[in-house]
């Protein structure tokens, strides 16, 4: 489209009807921004919000919305994060100017949450969701997809069904955030019928972004930093406590579940790593935001 001088226009490719593309790339631009995060799956987002609600299991609300036509036959594009993580690829893009190749971006989907660590979150008064997140700071950027534990309070949390949300977070514009219906015939039908009427409007005066493809400022994931919510089994608290340092304990008895101090990606999973050496057996592990 750039060599051609045409436009390019694909306001459906992220969360449906929702119209976050254009205004990131218009009204939104200007600012520094500091992080996009949001819930880009709506299959996803159904199967976590069915598991709070009603406390299903993942398999069964895995073929629920496969009966409800919310996930494919085959949903390992949905599950297993693929989708999110071509969705954030581009919001990245659209942020940084710099258009990650798929495989460099960290990607976690959601068939290891378990019912259990729906019953730990809620103890807690937290949400789990399935979240794409570009962290940008000084001349890099960290781009994942995951689930992460959420505080009840923040919106994110409260993004419920087959919805998705977009928030952007930067200065001096603060928090501003996307909601709206991420898939479905209508609303995808709103995105593509509002850019062809944008095409018709302007010709080719808006041209399209222009991205450079590269992982040059990608940061390695292992020096990513958040707190981490993990359930271990065959340790005693004394141990975790010795290997984890200060912790927060969820549960006891069998299996233990705790939250983690604020430590990177490689601390994580060595400390993990110790714990199994011990005879520990690792449950889960969560992120939180």
């Amino acid at each position: 489209a750039q060599e051609k001088g045409l436009l390019f226009r694909c306001t459906a490719a992220v969360g449906g009807g929702i119209p976050v593309i254009s205004p990131m790339i218009n009204c939104i631009g200007q600012n520094k921004i500091t992080e996009v995060r949001g819930i880009l799956n709506g299959t996803t987002n159904y199967i976590l919000t069915k598991m709070f609600s009603l406390g299903d299991s993942f398999e069964n609300s895995l073929a629920d919305a496969q009966a409800r036509g919310y996930a494919e036959r085959n949903p390992d594009a949905d599950i297993l994060g693929v989708d999110a993580c071509r969705k954030i690829a581009i919001l990245s893009a659209l942020v940084t100017g710099k258009l990650l190749p798929t495989e460099k971006i960290h990607t976690e989907g959601i068939t290891k949450i378990r019912k259990e660590d729906v019953l730990s979150a809620e103890k807690i008064g937290k949400k789990i969701k399935l979240l794409g997140r570009c962290v940008i700071s000084e001349e890099k950027m960290s781009v994942l997809v995951a689930p992460f534990l959420l505080s009840s309070d923040e919106a994110l949390a409260n993004v419920s069904g087959v919805y998705n949300a977009v928030e952007v977070i930067g200065e001096p514009i603060g928090n501003v955030m996307f909601y709206g219906q991420g898939a479905g015939a209508g609303a995808t039908a709103s995105a593509v019928v509002g850019d062809l009427m944008q095409i018709m409007r302007a010709g080719t005066a808006a041209r399209a972004p222009e991205f450079e493809k590269t992982d040059e400022f990608l940061s390695d994931f292992d020096s990513f930093e958040c707190q981490s919510f993990i359930a271990l089994s065959g340790v005693t608290e004394d141990r975790v406590s010795k290997i984890f340092g200060e912790v927060q304990f969820i549960s006891t008895g069998s299996e233990l579940c705790f939250i983690t101090c604020k430590m990177s990606e490689a601390e994580v999973k060595s400390l993990i790593a110790s714990a199994e050496k011990l005879g520990g057996e690792l449950k889960s592990r969560i992120r939180l935001l």
